[in-house]
């Protein structure tokens, strides 16, 4: 049995195809890396006589790229705040895709199938009981894990820096 030898033009252009190749998918995997996109927000919160004067700040936010991605969440204030955050991210359709509260949070979601389009994210204070329960029970968030807030509605001004990421 006889081997054909590849022609000198043959070579090339298997050479040229498998760089072609190479070139396709390092580009591909650059695309993925550094792909996680992140919103930061801030806001001065205020607590006076046992309730919150500042207003609570929806911003709107466009995910570029969906597919399976957990969204990381942190506020961590030096020291805590006399209300408790709630956040609300709602994906393109209006459904919620994660809701939760706490006074200082740094969490990772679990895994989430997410579609490229514009998300909402609401941050509500809340300075009561009351107000945390009702929050509670519209976002149905079931019962508290970790310790229970109980230091509402003390007086004073808190900034507050939300960061938000799309990791995927």
């Amino acid at each position: 049995m006889m081997k054909k030898r590849l022609s000198k033009t043959q070579k090339v252009a298997i050479d040229i195809v498998l760089i072609a190749i190479m070139v396709i998918l390092f580009v591909a995997v650059l695309g993925r890396i550094g792909s996680d996109q992140t919103t930061k927000m801030s806001q001065i919160v205020a607590i006076e006589n046992g309730k919150v004067v500042s207003q609570p700040i929806t911003n709107s936010f466009e995910l570029k790229t969906g597919g399976k991605q957990v969204i990381a969440v942190k506020w961590w204030p030096e020291e805590n705040p006399g209300f408790v955050t709630g956040l609300v991210i709602k994906d393109p359709e209006g459904n919620r895709i994660l809701a939760c509260t706490g006074d200082k949070v740094d969490m990772v979601s679990h895994i989430m199938k997410l579609q490229k389009g514009t998300y909402e994210i609401m941050l509500t204070f809340l300075a009561s009981k009351e107000e945390m329960d009702a929050f509670s029970e519209t976002y149905n968030l079931g019962e508290i894990i970790g310790e229970e807030f109980t230091d509402y509605a003390e007086d004073g001004e808190w900034r507050m820096e939300y960061t938000i990421e799309f990791r995927n």
